[in-house]
């Protein structure tokens, strides 16, 4: 396993976006959310799911940390001060973090 950390979320979309897996090898690239982001596009998946066989799914998204958008304009969203948190050094207890995860 390899973990990487971004300080930019923005660069691990990007990376999300044009990931792909090449044809006969096992490599797989997952985006690894803290526990109450994980929580929190749980509670929003039943809602997600109804507007998007509502409206369609090219409208409806969720967007990161975890908010709902149809047709790019938030409808729902868990942490509306999600940049407050992102102004706080995100390196913190990376190593007790990467260790905790084994």
């Amino acid at each position: 396993m390899i973990l990487v950390t971004f300080a930019n979320p923005g660069h691990v979309s990007d990376i999300m976006r044009n990931a792909y897996k090449p044809k006969g090898k096992r490599v797989s690239l997952n985006r690894d959310f803290p526990k109450e982001i994980q929580e929190a596009r749980k509670q929003l998946w039943g809602e997600f799911r109804a507007l998007r066989n509502t409206i369609g799914p090219r409208n409806v998204k969720i967007k990161f940390p975890a908010a709902v958008t149809v047709a790019g304009k938030t409808v729902k969203d868990m942490f509306p001060d999600w940049n407050s948190v992102l102004a706080q050094h995100r390196g913190q207890n990376l190593l007790k973090r990467m260790l905790d995860a084994y």
